[in-house]
């Protein structure tokens, strides 16, 4: 039964839906709560992208660290640190060639033979991974046995990382190394078990990279290697080939990679300071694959440097002189520009005077030109994309490492 009830002083029954509420917001009290929900909205989001942000950069600092100590044991396993083989590709693109190839490709041999005295691997493979074909280094893909350019800092970081075979003739080739057998088909990519390698590092495979929508090695690119197996199988066809992928690490949920600098041998020069990647003209690369940009990327990514008083003279020297240096872009996976050393744009006297300096520059300062181009470890300034730049000689970003 519904309930009435009477209006004081008389008057007509009124139906209790339709009574007046004891209390109500005011139109200003509901603006205040709906601001202050708001604000506390926007310091918990806040809140939350700082944890997010804090957890990825530990996440990113804790595989270089490891990556760290998986360098460091291959160094007292081996007996040295492993070296970049990146080349200079066709003309330079200064008077003076940056890269000294042969050197590369001297060094290279030179560490194997050391790291693994017995080894019998071809030499058209290593001369393939150091970017040369008959003792030259080329410009194009030669029959799928050249790396271009070489293999890049980044692809650097999983094949010395990767392990390699106990064979002592084949480290590459045997059982557990980088490689692996594809009968006569360099095509058949799909049998590339990585998780059957010899791994120095225990970290989730899957961070491995590039891969296609199937989940296999990303082959556009082309960064990688087919050559004939120096020991294959009893059963084997004549001409039975091994295939070797490139593979990069990301940190979870990124599309940027780890990379690798060898500042072992010699001093921080010109003729040392090379890219993390080659150039490669476009037409070589996939601009609708994210990796393929990386690598575009990664040709203006240099080791860090540092100056130091030696002798009262004062030098370059790369940041972890005599060791190495892993790097990752950070959380804004934006690597920005890593200065290098370029004697034509940093002269050893001062420019003449009313010379114009190209707004596009990228060298170091010796002290004779302006201040915003000196990017060296520690002083920077570190600013902007390069800011958040992770390494495994910092505690932290390079904007905090600086003064």
């Amino acid at each position: 039964m519904q309930q009435t009830q009477t209006k004081p002083h008389g008057g007509p029954p009124r139906h209790s839906a339709f009574r007046t509420p004891p209390s109500a917001f005011t139109l200003v009290e509901l603006l205040v709560v709906i601001a202050i929900i708001g604000v506390l909205a926007a310091l918990l989001l806040s809140a939350v992208n700082g944890a997010r942000t804090a957890a990825k950069r530990a996440q990113i600092v804790a595989i270089i660290n490891n990556l760290d100590a998986a360098f460091e044991d291959y160094k007292n396993n081996l007996g040295s640190y492993p070296p970049n083989t990146v080349v200079e590709i066709g003309a330079p693109s200064t008077p003076v060639m940056r890269i000294d190839n042969q050197k590369v490709l001297t060094n290279f041999r030179r560490h194997l033979k050391k790291a693994f005295p017995k080894h019998r691997e071809p030499a058209e493979l290593i001369e393939g991974l150091c970017g040369f074909v008959n003792g030259t280094v080329v410009d194009a893909r030669a029959n799928n046995n050249v790396v271009l350019g070489g293999m890049t800092a980044a692809e650097a970081v999983v094949f010395w990382m990767g392990g390699f075979s106990d064979d002592p003739k084949y480290p590459i080739s045997g059982v557990g190394g980088p490689s692996y057998f594809v009968d006569t088909n360099p095509n058949n990519f799909r049998d590339d078990r990585i998780e059957n390698r010899n791994w120095r590092l225990d970290f989730n495979l899957q961070n491995l990279g590039p891969r296609d929508a199937d989940n296999y090695f990303y082959q556009q690119d082309e960064r990688f290697i087919v050559y004939e197996d120096p020991n294959p199988p009893a059963d084997a066809a004549p001409g039975a080939l091994r295939r070797l992928n490139l593979w990069t690490l990301t940190s979870p949920g990124s599309n940027q990679s780890y990379v690798y600098f060898d500042c072992s041998r010699g001093d921080a020069t010109f003729e040392n300071d090379m890219s993390a990647a080659a150039p490669i003209v476009s037409n070589q690369v996939d601009s609708s694959n994210p990796h393929a940009l990386a690598i575009q990327e990664l040709q203006q990514v240099f080791a860090i440097k540092e100056r130091k008083l030696t002798d009262s003279t004062m030098e370059y020297l790369y940041a972890n002189d005599g060791k190495f240096q892993i790097l990752h872009p950070g959380v804004d996976e934006t690597w920005g520009l890593l200065p290098r050393i370029n004697p034509d744009l940093d002269p050893p006297t001062p420019p003449a005077a009313g010379v114009p300096i190209a707004a596009d520059a990228n060298y170091l300062l010796e002290g004779r030109r302006s201040t915003s181009k000196s990017l060296l470890f520690n002083v920077g300034p570190w600013t902007l994309e390069r800011a958040d730049t992770l390494t495994n000689f910092t505690n932290g970003t390079l904007e905090d490492a600086q003064p």
